[in-house]
């Protein structure tokens, strides 16, 4: 079946939601001849030895080998007796063998022994979906002349010409639309040409299908759109060609992503500028309430921002959790972001619902060079989470020692209880650290504290089996 790479873009503890790009689903065929086919039997574990798994026709495997080593002659030697229409266990032919390896002449000679174009594999897959996939126009020509269908699909409902998008070649997607490929064809998760190619092509692609009338605001089940696609690859080209053909800039995905807020993530400055110069809205939030300037500050993409404040972005603007940019940058670890958002007027002591501070999260993402700039600029570094965890708390339990020596000689209160009755120290036991756990002891912790449990610093590391801590 035809695999699809997902593209993780970033994700963070906290409530952070980076727009994860359908192409995020870039169509990725496997290797149909990614090495020497092994003609070896395997036995299958916790059978009896003589309980052989089904292995290749030994005749097919030599047919491979040939192909993959472009042996001509041996090819054509090993045609004498077999058949041109032999398949592997998954039912992919050797003519799909031959289709894979993008060279027209032992797909001819398979053809010329009488190969049949309409095989398919189990997955659906087919010689001109294998040809189309490295974009080999000689080949799909002669499997087009064959009688092979431009609009036959997998069983992904990849069609030619999504798998011609994906190999970048404009005369590989000219061919199909002229013999009758649909232009508007989608895989069952409702992606189409258009949005593969404005993610990995480049604008001649895009054109051809542009030029014959393609949808430019088709959104796939995700509600991601061709323009989306290419502002999560940085395409800029493609972006303006997209845009100036009709593309729709206010279009969302079905959590309210604009194409602006994933350009704002990706930190692309020209994708950015291209859609705020056609007018989307640079304080549009998404059904979570994240806005463009909210996005690049979780990504620290420090120059996006300047290009969002500068057009107008609402530094003060919150989530449905009440969180604003300078908290997401913090709890990014992300230091220039926060720096600038501080230079623009943010509040050091930003509050979201839950009582997270930028410090809180500086000190959950272990950055001490943000820690002390916070502190620096007024941060409070005795606040308290609804559940009454302080900065401190969080430093000792990730086990940053030069956090929570930097948040102590700032008047951390070493004593400090959640409504738990937790202390730092606790804390630190939790891990183990037990510098963390010295420097805790040294600045007056309370050793006998005890928790709304009645267990002690001493009992949650012996509860963790901490021996050193306990020591």
């Amino acid at each position: 079946m035809m695999q699809r790479v997902y593209l993780a873009l970033f994700s963070f503890v906290f409530t952070v939601l980076v727009w994860n790009g359908a192409l995020a689903q870039v169509h990725s065929k496997p290797q149909k001849l990614s090495g020497e086919t092994k003609a070896h039997v395997v036995t299958i574990p916790g059978v009896a030895p003589n309980k052989l798994v089904p292995h290749e026709d030994l005749l097919y495997v030599h047919v491979a080998d040939a192909l993959h080593a472009n042996d001509i002659p041996k090819l054509k030697m090993l045609l004498v007796n077999a058949s041109p229409n032999l398949q592997g266990l998954d039912g992919t032919s050797i003519l799909m063998l031959a289709a894979a390896t993008a060279d027209p002449i032992p797909v001819q000679l398979i053809l010329d022994k009488g190969g049949d174009v309409n095989l398919a594999a189990a997955d659906g897959d087919t010689a001109l979906l294998e040809a189309a996939h490295k974009g080999a126009v000689p080949v799909m020509r002669l499997l087009v002349n064959k009688g092979e269908s431009v609009n036959a699909a997998d069983s992904a409902g990849v069609t030619p010409l999504i798998e011609a998008a994906h190999s970048r070649d404009p005369d590989a997607l000219q061919y199909l639309l002229k013999h009758g490929a649909d232009v508007n064809s989608a895989d069952k998760s409702g992606q189409s040409a258009l949005m593969v190619a404005a993610f990995s092509a480049d604008p001649a692609s895009l054109l051809k299908l542009l030029d014959k009338g393609v949808n430019v605001n088709a959104q796939d089940l995700k509600g991601h759109s061709a323009l989306m696609e290419a502002a999560y690859a940085g395409r800029a080209d493609n972006v303006e060609l997209l845009l100036n053909h009709g593309a729709n800039f206010a279009d969302a995905d079905k959590q309210g992503f604009t194409a602006l807020m994933v350009a704002s993530g990706v930190g692309d400055q020209d994708c950015i500028t291209a859609l705020l110069a056609k007018g989307s809205d640079v304080n549009g939030q998404t059904s979570s309430g994240f806005t463009p300037l909210m996005q690049a500050a979780a990504t620290g993409h420090t120059e996006a921002m300047r290009t969002l404040v500068d057009h107008g972005a609402n530094i003060e603007a919150h989530t449905r959790e009440n969180s604003t940019a300078i908290v997401i940058a913090a709890y990014g670890g992300h230091q220039g972001a926060v720096q600038l958002l501080l230079n623009l007027g943010a509040s050091v002591n930003s509050v979201d619902q839950a009582g997270h501070t930028p410090l809180y999260g500086a000190a959950l993402a272990k950055n001490v060079d943000l820690v002390k700039l916070l502190i620096a600029e007024g941060a409070a570094v005795n606040a308290v989470t609804d559940q009454g965890f302080t900065p401190l708390m969080q430093a000792a339990f990730t086990s940053a020692p030069a956090i929570v020596e930097a948040l102590i000689d700032s008047g951390a209160d070493v004593n400090a209880k959640t409504k738990e009755g937790y202390t730092p120290l606790m804390q630190a036991t939790q891990d183990g650290n037990v510098e963390c756990i010295g420097l805790l002891l040294k600045h007056g912790a309370n050793v006998l504290a005890a928790d709304s449990k009645g267990r002690t610093a001493l009992t949650w590391a012996t509860l963790k089996k901490r021996d050193a801590a306990a020591a």
